[in-house]
């Protein structure tokens, strides 16, 4: 094999030097394989066939081969002779959640699958998830006809995948087992490089909370104007009233909530698709690009646009779709390049930018505009921030023992109701699966770096806005056109996994500590205005 014929080549030489010739053959394999692994993804997520399946299988387990013997190899340095980014990446290649049994390896590979496929191929009807039903959930506010979805959707994916998950959670568990970690979540958590991740992130939740709290009572009391009878003060907020299908993101029923009507609004969804600039996913990818560059950064590829699948074909089933600068390789810790991706919306979505780009139309700033743009914003990013939070909770806690077969469905909804104050509309049951009703369950895709990219995303835009130079409260700021702000981006990013997470958030931030402090500087004129709100209107927080 490749990589045993680099190491028995090797010796004689002095272990810094076998590590290097080491590595770059590593380097070479790992990335013909890792394309070939990737090209049956692409192939498989965007045409979702049994055979795409099989080869997609066939191509992980081909990686996953040559990723065993590079580990095995990798084992045998003496780190302690090594210079420490070698020593690095050694420790790297070391780490691995892999079957060894061949056959249980392929099992494994086939159950992800049939789980993905379950959820891409689910549909209400002839409705599927996207755009029919999330469309409904976004748009509907006919109090049944949000409960029929809510409810048939998860029978038609959660409730299927139960039993598959169980073996499935079974398998990579004693993957992980296989290769020294005691569980899988330990595994996912250790990628993070810290032996506390799990205070680290209840400090930033527990920091956050109060605004939750404040944002969460607001809703509620304006919900109950709305389903009288159904949603009360002191109650928890039922799941399917919130305007999406898992209640994570709230600012579809920003017309419910709005704080100050016939205010001029950000909402630039009808100038986007009457202005012929913008008006197709090609045009709006183009327009993506051209933030970046205003930065200074590098273009896109040509083969992106030739092999990007930029709108939904109506003859085939496919995956869920992710942002391209979600794919930045080599994140200082998963939640850089979720954070990363999002960083740029923050500067996106201001008065500000969206003017330059002409589809904002007579649009007047004042503090009640303001209030209605941090409301808007807060409804994204504030109201996500538990669901972020708990998913990884319940997984962590499957995997681990904590939480049993016989609980899957109760503890998920007690999680939800505990950290997002929500209740599901109808009764469940352990012949549901709600958690696979939501894409990264049954995709097998840790949670947890979505909520640390939610706080990161705004110390990330506090230090680029302070690079750019900008004056004013920190939800005003944009940095289009700001090579300045562009350089400490590209400066942390250029670090890729070469150093700890600390001195990537350093190079970009000035601290090596992540923190919330810059995002409740963001939303303190609304939360000011929440308090305000609750004491005027004599509404109640918190709940059971």
């Amino acid at each position: 094999a490749l990589a045993l014929i680099v190491w028995t080549k090797a010796q004689g030489q002095t272990e810094q030097a076998k590590a290097e010739s080491f590595l770059k053959n590593v380097n070479k394999i790992l990335a013909q394989k890792g394309y070939e692994s990737s090209v049956a993804y692409w192939a498989f997520n965007t045409n979702i066939t049994d055979y795409n399946s099989a080869v997609q299988v066939q191509a992980s387990l081909a990686y996953s081969k040559a990723y065993a013997e590079i580990q095995n190899i990798a084992s045998r340095f003496d780190l302690s002779k090594l210079k420490e980014d070698t020593a690095r990446q050694i420790k790297f290649l070391r780490n691995s959640t892999a079957l060894k049994n061949e056959t249980e390896f392929k099992e494994a590979e086939n159950l992800g699958s049939k789980l993905s496929q379950l959820y891409s191929t689910a549909k209400v009807g002839n409705d599927s998830l996207s755009p029919e039903l999330v469309g409904i959930m976004a748009k509907s506010r006919d109090y049944n006809k949000l409960l029929n979805t809510w409810r048939r959707w998860r029978d038609e994916s959660g409730r299927k995948m139960r039993d598959i998950y169980r073996r499935f959670v079974d398998l990579k568990n004693k993957g992980a087992s296989e290769n020294g970690y005691t569980d899988r979540g330990q595994a996912w958590r250790g990628r993070y490089e810290v032996d506390d991740l799990g205070a680290i992130v209840e400090k930033m939740w527990n920091d956050v909370r109060p605004l939750y709290l404040e944002l969460h009572a607001y809703v509620r009391y304006k919900l109950t104007k709305v389903y009288s009878g159904k949603v009360f003060e002191d109650d928890y907020i039922e799941a399917h009233l919130l305007g999406n299908m898992w209640a994570q993101n709230w600012v579809n029923i920003f017309d419910l909530l709005e704080p100050y009507k016939n205010k001029s609004s950000l909402d630039v969804t009808s100038n986007l698709k009457n202005d012929q600039r913008y008006n197709t996913p090609l045009k709006l990818t183009k327009l993506a690009e051209s933030f970046f560059l205003s930065l200074g950064l590098i273009r896109l590829p040509a083969s992106f646009y030739e092999k990007s699948l930029l709108q939904k074909p109506k003859d085939r089933e496919v995956n869920q779709a992710m942002r391209r600068n979600h794919s930045q390789p080599f994140g200082a810790n998963p939640g850089f390049h979720e954070a990363v991706g999002d960083l740029m919306s923050l500067s996106v979505d201001t008065p500000t930018h969206l003017e330059r780009l002409g589809l904002l139309k007579d649009y007047k700033s004042d503090n009640e505009t303001d209030i209605n743009v941090l409301m808007n914003v807060a409804l994204r990013k504030i109201a996500f921030l538990p669901f972020g939070y708990l998913i990884d909770q319940w997984r962590w806690n499957v995997f681990n023992g904590n939480i049993k077969e016989t609980e899957y469905n109760s503890k998920w909804w007690e999680l939800r109701s505990k950290y997002q104050g929500i209740k599901p509309p109808v009764p469940r049951s352990e012949n549901d699966f709600d958690p696979g009703a939501k894409f990264h369950i049954p995709a097998d895709v840790p949670y947890i770096r979505y909520f640390i990219s939610y706080i990161l995303q705004f110390q990330f835009h506090k230090a680029v806005c302070e690079a750019a130079q900008f004056k004013g409260p920190l939800f005003k700021c944009s940095v289009y056109n700001s090579t300045a702000a562009g350089k400490k981006i590209a400066a942390m990013l250029k670090l890729g996994k070469s150093k700890p997470w600390p001195f990537a958030l350093e190079k970009m931030t000035g601290s090596k500590e992540m923190s919330a402090t810059p995002i409740k500087e963001y939303f303190q004129p609304l939360q000011e205005w929440l308090v305000k709100e609750r004491c005027s209107k004599r509404y109640k927080i918190g709940w059971p």
